[in-house]
């Protein structure tokens, strides 16, 4: 359960990240397409589409917010405990890897101070393997 509460917690903050992007990108749209609407070349109809859609994105990121704190306080409850934020995964990728990284053994009896030391150490070894990985392409370009 905690491996699934880790992966999905992973996943919803790169979610949660495409979902800011996306408004960010959707308020600039609706800027551009107000200052077209004022020259004319527009109508009050796409103003409101691209309104409608900047909405849309916000109420996203949202709701994403409030799944993201929900996921927390799963994997809070699953390891007795908050779990420090520098130790959360940046994304799935590195959360795969953790758990990958992980003993079976790690997730079978999962406490706080346990998870710190899994999740950090492993946590470290991604970083590494993943600059390892991010050089070695590197000379191949």
């Amino acid at each position: 359960e905690v491996a699934s509460a880790w992966l999905r917690l992973a996943a919803d903050r790169e979610r949660l990240a495409l979902a800011k992007s996306t408004q960010q990108t959707r308020q600039e749209s609706l800027d551009l397409v107000r200052r077209t609407f004022e020259l004319g070349a527009v109508s009050a109809l796409d103003v409101h589409q691209a309104e409608t859609l900047m909405q849309s994105a916000r109420a996203d990121a949202a709701r994403l917010e409030s799944v993201l704190a929900q996921d927390q306080n799963a994997l809070a409850q699953l390891v007795g405990g908050s779990v420090p934020a520098t130790l959360l995964p940046d994304g799935l990728e590195q959360a795969v890897a953790t758990v990958a990284e992980l003993p079976a053994r790690a997730w079978a009896s999962p406490t706080v101070e346990s998870a710190t030391g899994w999740f950090s150490s492993s946590a470290h070894s991604v970083t590494s393997v993943s600059r390892r990985r991010d050089h070695s392409s590197a000379s191949f370009r």
